[in-house]
């Protein structure tokens, strides 16, 4: 784990949980594509970029998810490098214990205050094309989060972050992590129309063609939807839908889950809703959804 992988004379990642890009067009400099999970991914990272004779110089987030920002301030606490997240994600970046707030819905439980939810804060600045290295060009992927992007080298190596995930976590989960369910249908549709010769995403392999992976996470969107739709011929009111949303999707309910599928299942039903198949109204002091 966390092995150099060498895609080109300019462009390296590391083999992790969570991918880390390595870019240098001038074989002086590095900057990287997140940072991983943790300090520990940090320290790997550090280590491979001394271990190609380079400087680490900036961090490029694709958003602002933990396991994508977790490195950044052990690294930038050492090497002083700086840091740039897209749009509003600069802001949970530089504020992490933002996204347990935001995933929950209120004042955060303890449970949800650990790594795997708030990275250590960093100092990062907003993406601009002004300040980008050259050859690195910034791709908007908005869905997955408020303003999640992707990176193109001008070789053509595209890092995807989690603009999709791979076929195991779709067969494990059945269903995905999105805010914005349009657009994450969009950024999709983008990916396989991408010039591109070689694409990374975060959480899974590797590859030349990548259109294969974003049809399947096409359909897994529209499988969700057709859960929706088939689950609330009947009134529900949330509750009782997330109940069978976890039974459906056989996922434990604990807090880490509540928050992740409970915020995803929002987002779903509030794009039926805007997409006129399914709409909310209040009966006896609750908020019922039905199909319609």
């Amino acid at each position: 784990m966390y092995d150099i992988i060498k895609v080109n004379e300019k462009t390296y990642y590391l083999d992790s949980p969570s991918r880390i890009g390595i870019y240098t067009p001038n074989g002086k400099n590095a900057y990287a594509i997140d940072s991983g999970n943790s300090a520990t991914a940090a320290k790997k990272l550090l280590k491979a970029v001394d271990s190609l004779g380079l400087t680490l110089t900036a961090i490029f987030n694709t958003h602002s998810h933990a396991d994508h920002t977790g490195g950044n301030a052990l690294c930038q606490s050492r090497t002083g490098c700086r840091i740039y997240a897209p749009g509003s994600e600069m802001y949970f970046t530089n504020t992490p214990s933002l996204e347990a707030v935001y995933l929950f819905g209120g004042y955060a439980p303890k449970k949800l205050l650990h790594t795997f939810f708030t990275a250590a804060p960093s100092e990062a600045e907003e993406v601009r094309a002004d300040i980008l290295p050259d050859g690195l060009e910034v791709i908007p992927l908005p869905g997955h989060s408020f303003d999640h992007v992707g990176y193109r080298t001008r070789e053509g190596v595209v890092f995807l972050g989690d603009a999709l995930v791979s076929e195991h976590t779709i067969e494990k989960y059945g269903i995905t992590f999105n805010y914005d369910i349009a657009a994450a249908i969009d950024s999709l549709n983008k990916i396989k129309k991408l010039d591109g010769t070689f694409f990374i995403p975060c959480h899974s392999a590797p590859t030349a063609d990548i259109a294969p992976l974003a049809d399947k996470n096409i359909d897994t969107i529209n499988s969700v939807i057709a859960f929706i739709l088939d689950n609330l011929r009947e009134p529900k009111s949330f509750d009782m839908f997330m109940r069978d949303a976890f039974r459906r999707f056989n996922i434990e309910m604990n807090d880490a889950q509540f928050a992740l599928l409970g915020f995803t299942m929002r987002s779903y039903l509030i794009f039926c809703e805007n997409s006129g198949i399914v709409s909310h109204y209040f009966a006896d002091d609750l908020m019922m959804w039905k199909s319609l």
